[in-house]
């Protein structure tokens, strides 16, 4: 990888001296030059850095002469709000100038290399001390060589971003790991999500974990989320607890760990594909551990077409509606009671790891928060249907899905009438049937339409038939 600083600097000499060092370095690295405050805020906006570098005596446009410390306050105020986890040295040569941002230098500090140690974010140095720069970049360089040297061990064909390889080795460099384990656990949305198991030189295995990738204020909101309504709602042993997080040093994106003591090598779809007669049990033990957010259950009105919208696009759903756009149409005008309950979200079946012994585990809470209707069990029901990873995928055509809300997929003889009636049990038992049952059904079957690798002619199928049971047809 080929790291990236933005170098905000309007005279070329400290430029061109900037850049030598760089090439010096034991790793590549690429330089971006902005001569102003506009032009650094236009790279800021546009691009992503590992390291910001800037004078604090610089124009606003490039070509002017107009410098003062107020326009490297600004873009010390731009790196903050855009780039909060990108390490940003400011440069200076007045005293007034180290008095000023001396309050700042060690404010926020943070582990920046998995080192266990925290570090100023952003530092100041004074442009008589070049050396003090150049120790910087060549020490930052180290620090990247050493967690480099971390090895991913990936399936083969496994494509992961290099800044979220950075923080699952920044992860693992924390509690000593040289190796990490890693299988990719990816939803439909194509989210950022691994098992990792990472080990020590003697390999000792010193984390079992769910890593979760993202943009930074995700993570951030994942986090909030999972404090509010998993650490708060549920009991403790039912759930994976966020035991680290990354948060600076992976330009834009950040990472949470989710760590857990036993062996989940399995999850709900494997389960059912290798052991169908354990996953009504599995599924049972599932509802038992969510029943506390079942206390936040309230009836609310809900407009089916607003309710869409969050999940998929009109322009998504007129693509493939068809002849069903009258039907889709009548249906989103309908506004009905429905319940509103705290669930997970996302709920389909690689979301639920299973232990040896059976005893699942929710992982990836970035959804949860309340949702209309039976949304987890129609979850699950519908990823055994569109998965990519699910076994089941592909053996419902158009003339079943016709009828899939009809009692008969449950009584069946087809493999998936097992999955039908657990699935459509807990909604029954735990909700407002059928409509609690029809609008996510609805919804989610329609929301498969903006994944380019699922069976649109069954997806529309499948929502044409909860919208007639909607309107009474």
């Amino acid at each position: 990888m080929t790291f990236r600083a933005l170098h905000v600097e309007d005279e070329i000499d400290p430029r061109l001296q900037f850049a030598r060092v760089l090439d010096s370095l034991s790793m590549p690295w690429e330089a971006v030059s902005a001569e102003s405050l506009e032009s650094a805020t236009v790279a800021l906006a546009t691009q992503e850095f590992d390291l910001v570098v800037c004078d604090i005596l610089i124009p606003p446009v490039d070509g002017s002469f107009a410098r003062a410390a107020e326009h490297g306050f600004a873009v010390y105020d731009l790196v903050r709000a855009s780039h909060p986890g990108t390490p940003a040295i400011f440069l200076t040569g007045h005293a007034s100038d180290v008095d000023a941002w001396r309050p700042l230098e060690n404010s926020p500090t943070i582990d920046l290399f998995g080192l266990g140690q925290d570090e100023g974010l952003t530092r100041l140095i004074q442009k008589d001390h070049p050396e003090k720069l150049r120790d910087y970049l060549s020490r930052m360089t180290a620090e990247m060589a050493a967690l480099a040297k971390i090895d991913l061990a990936t399936p083969s064909g496994t494509e992961i971003l290099d800044v979220d390889e950075r923080c699952l080795r920044i992860i693992a460099r924390r509690r000593g790991g040289a190796r990490v384990d890693i299988t990719p656990s990816r939803g439909l949305s194509g989210a950022s999500s691994f098992l990792a198991f990472a080990f020590d030189k003697q390999d000792r295995p010193v984390i079992r974990a769910f890593v979760k990738t993202g943009p930074l204020a995700s993570m951030e909101e994942e986090e909030a989320r999972h404090h509010r309504f998993v650490g708060q709602l549920l009991d403790s042993g039912n759930y994976p607890g966020i035991a680290d997080r990354v948060i600076a040093n992976a330009r834009s994106r950040g990472a949470l760990c989710y760590s857990f003591a036993g062996r989940y090598q399995n999850d709900l779809i494997s389960l059912f594909a290798d052991d169908p007669a354990r996953f009504e049990s599995t599924v049972a033990r599932v509802r038992e551990m969510v029943a506390p957010w079942g206390a936040t259950a309230q009836r609310v009105s809900v407009n089916l077409g607003a309710l869409r919208r969050l999940r998929v696009s009109d322009d998504v759903v007129d693509a493939y509606a068809g002849n069903y756009a009258d039907l889709f149409a009548r249906v989103e005008e309908r506004t009905l009671d429905a319940t509103e309950v705290v669930q997970h979200g996302d709920l389909h079946g690689l979301n639920v790891l299973v232990d040896s012994v059976g005893t699942p585990l929710l992982i990836d809470f970035a959804d949860v928060g309340p949702h209309i209707g039976a949304d987890d069990p129609v979850n699950l029901e519908l990823s055994f249907i569109f998965h990519s990873q699910s076994r089941e995928q592909g053996w419902l055509d158009v003339s079943t899905a016709h009828g899939w809300v009809d009692d008969d997929m449950e009584k069946s003889g087809m493999r998936h009438a097992v999955i039908a009636r657990v699935c459509r049990g807990w909604a029954r038992e735990a909700f407002e049937w059928p409509v609690d049952y029809l609008i996510p059904t609805f919804v989610h079957a329609l929301r498969q339409l903006k994944y380019p690798d699922t069976n649109k002619e069954v997806a529309i199928e499948i929502a044409a038939a909860a919208g007639n049971a909607l309107l009474g047809d």
